[in-house]
């Protein structure tokens, strides 16, 4: 083997990390600013000059808070921009991740299967797509990147200090980079095995790291206060006890995710328990210690597996509210986490392919796994493959066409599998006559294309068959329906976007015969050619009896799941609406979606379906006025005063110190013409946040309204001091001076 081979490896290993991640993640460059964004970043003054830096620093999580003003200032508020960041700063993490496993485990290999398993999986796509859950990407990074140092600073204080730099980022990310010092002991312990002396040394090390967070909270500083100022409602109400008890319970939901990520959701239904002794709680807290007792006996043992195991576990500690400032249940906490699973994966991956490498001279063992991974991997294909051909070109289907993976897909699935098992059969075939003969390998690939095509073709047939009872289709409008698609892109990319000017410059979408064109080669040929390399490297490797034959047939599998449901799930991301109607076909009785449908229905105006989604909301948490206060904005949209009135002090009464309620009750009465009513709720709200420059403002219009200049002029100059950039109230207040009112 020459010197140029392994580093060829690594390079084609970086590329192909680069490539499949950013395929995975690349359409969110089309979704919008959506849910935590909107105050983070639109609502956001701090990011909109120099001066807001220094008060970004001191807000909690200034990494993330720092980067938003930099995306500020070269984006503006262009989503595309942020989102771009997002998908840079997932690939840096992909990269560390194969560095981070390719240092502490010595092998190459075993690094670019967990960071592949780790990039695709689905359960990492919350906090890759919402602008707002970048502090998981950078805390992920700067763990990385200190774990990095600090294998590398045997000796070298230089190393050391830049760990300990990425630790305090990591930190200031968020709170939960805190597990980094059991991480380097368990690390150091399981592969380095020091001796007593050692022991010592390390302990001291780890006591270094561990004073970083400790004296965060002496110093009170934002992000290390214990009970944290974004505690969720909803623990409010429910007693350390439930909370803890609740929270054991949807533990195993955790390790589930990590290793099998399905339905998918924003707001996962919780249901909170009494005590530790409900069954849920009690069987979440022996899995829990169960898992606490795995990872000693790993560790005394010095097994590899035990770090990958501690990662996992370590890093979901900080994030079980045994201090209540969590969510009992969220998918973004999973993103650092979920290495330890996809190292886990790798690793048996790994066992699998020596055990397996023993076995390989028997012909049956080799033919019952071309059969069993081609079946698999067909299974899946025309399932897909077929779901998505019907979805996309027959729109007239959708409203029948179930979910492919839930109940109601059965037929999809069993079509499918149907389907596949001869091709597998005729694959094994071809692979068995091709053992130790040389085969051209554009033929071979162009062959496993056709008998792909004519596979999916097939099972599309039989499953539409077995859904309709018919073997007839309609003929599809695809004119219409793609310039339908093509206006979406244009909207979704924005006005001017290079991209699709191009695309739309060069390629016809408008016609059947380019939308067929389109489907043979992304969908059927690239598939086939995928297939086609497998078996083909996959026979090779068996003839040589290698540890990578196993891997080679059924990691393959695994991953082509993972990225497709990753894609799926970005696509729901697409929109605020399509986003939230996910969410509540997964929990119907989810308040957070209902409430923020609505709100997208008022954006696009409709305003019936946005009072419906309102009321559902209000009719599952009565004493939340959040839909309240939508309903009174909806009403005032549709330009009924006295119902918004009504609304807004509804709210009131349910929380009389509402910024938000007084604000809009003030703005309504203004809009009657109530000045005198509206002066009243102002003053309120000014009492309740003295710095909002736009009350200031409304109170300068009233004063003005009622003949009193020089209170409207005193506010005015309150607002400019607020808000200096405020261009109304620059123009008032340059119309007011020629009257040259008296200052007071």
């Amino acid at each position: 083997m020459s010197n140029a081979r392994p580093g060829m490896i690594k390079t084609a290993q970086i590329l192909a990390l680069s490539v499949l991640s950013y395929l995975a993640y690349s359409s969110i460059i089309f979704v919008n600013f959506s849910y935590d964004d909107i105050p983070l970043i639109i609502e956001n003054q701090y990011l909109r000059s120099l001066s807001g830096v220094r008060d970004l620093l001191q807000t909690g999580r200034p990494v993330r808070a720092v980067s938003f003003w930099l995306d500020y200032q070269i984006w503006g508020l262009d989503a595309r921009g942020f989102h771009f960041t997002n998908i840079l700063l997932n690939l840096l993490c992909v990269l560390s991740a194969f560095y981070l496993v390719k240092i502490i485990f010595r092998n190459q290999r075993l690094a670019f299967l967990a960071a592949l398993f780790w990039a695709l999986n689905p359960i990492r796509s919350e906090a890759v797509v919402n602008v707002a859950h970048r502090k998981e990407l950078f805390c992920f990074l700067f763990l990385a990147l200190s774990l990095i140092a600090f294998k590398k600073s045997r000796g070298r204080w230089a190393w050391l200090g830049m760990s300990y730099i990425f630790y305090l980022l990591a930190l200031f990310s968020k709170q939960v980079a805190l597990a980094l010092p059991a991480l380097i002991f368990l690390e150091e312990y399981i592969f380095a095995r020091p001796d007593r002396k050692g022991l010592k040394r390390l302990g001291l090390t780890v006591l270094a790291y561990l004073a970083a967070p400790v004296l965060g909270f002496i110093f009170s500083l934002s992000d290390f206060k214990l009970f944290s100022r974004f505690q969720p409602a909803d623990l409010f109400g429910a007693s350390y006890v439930s909370i803890l008890a609740t929270q054991f319970k949807y533990f195993p939901k955790y390790l589930q995710m990590a290793f099998f990520p399905s339905h998918l959701n924003i707001d996962h239904p919780i249901e909170y328990a009494r005590s530790w002794f409900e069954a849920g709680s009690f069987s979440g807290i022996l899995i829990f210690l169960a898992g606490l007792a795995i990872l000693i006996l790993l560790t005394v043992r010095r097994m590899p597996a035990g770090w990958a195991w501690g990662w996992l576990l370590l890093n979901l500690l900080p994030v079980l509210n045994f201090i209540p400032s969590n969510q009992i249940f969220s998918e973004r906490y999973l993103y650092i986490p979920s290495l330890g699973a996809a190292l886990l994966l790798g690793l048996g991956f790994e066992k699998f392919g020596k055990t397996l490498s023993r076995y390989l001279d028997s012909a049956r063992i080799r033919a019952a796994l071309f059969i069993a991974a081609n079946f698999l991997l067909l299974s899946f294909y025309f399932a897909y493959a077929v779901y998505g051909f019907l979805y996309a070109y027959y729109p007239e289907f959708r409203s029948s066409l179930p979910r492919v993976g839930m109940g109601s897909g059965a037929e999809f699935m069993l079509g499918a599998a149907v389907t596949a098992l001869p091709f597998s059969l005729l694959f094994w075939l071809w692979n068995r006559s091709r053992e130790g003969k040389r085969v051209g390998l554009g033929r071979e690939l162009v062959g496993f294309a056709l008998v792909v095509a004519l596979g999916f073709l097939s099972a599309l047939f039989v499953i539409n068959f077995w859904h309709y009872q018919r073997w007839t289709f309609p003929v599809s409008d695809f004119v219409s329906h793609d310039q339908a698609y093509l206006s979406w892109l244009q909207n979704r990319a924005g006005a001017g976007s290079r991209h699709f000017t191009l695309i739309t410059r060069h390629f016809s979408f408008a016609t059947r015969a380019s939308e067929t064109f389109y489907f043979i080669v992304f969908v059927l040929l690239a598939w086939g050619i995928l297939i086609g390399l497998i078996n083909r490297w996959g026979r090779k490797l068996a003839e040589q009896s290698s540890e990578l034959f196993g891997v080679t047939l059924f990691a393959p599998i695994l991953l082509a799941i993972m990225l497709t449901q990753t894609q799926v799930r970005v696509g729901e991301w697409g929109s605020e609406g399509s986003i939230w109607k996910a969410t509540l076909r997964e929990n119907p009785r989810s308040f957070l979606a209902w409430n923020n449908l609505g709100r997208t229905y008022v954006g696009r105006n409709k305003l019936s379906g946005a009072m419906d989604c309102f009321a559902v909301a209000h009719s599952l948490q009565p004493y939340q006025i959040d839909p309240i206060l939508n309903l009174g904005n909806t009403m005032l949209k549709k330009g009924d005063l006295d119902a918004a009135e009504h609304y807004y002090r509804w709210a009131l009464k349910l929380n009389p110190f509402s910024f938000a309620a007084r604000l809009n009750l003030s703005n309504c009465l203004a809009s009657k013409k109530e000045y005198h009513l509206a002066l009243e709720q102002y003053l309120e709200a000014l009492r309740i946040n003295p710095d909002s420059f736009e009350v200031s403002y409304n109170l300068a219009v009233c004063y003005l309204e009622l003949g009193d200049k020089n209170r409207a002029w005193m506010y005015l100059v309150k607002t400019l001091r607020l808000a200096p950039n405020h261009q109304p109230s620059r123009d008032l207040l340059r119309s007011l001076s020629q009257g040259q009112p008296s200052r007071q």
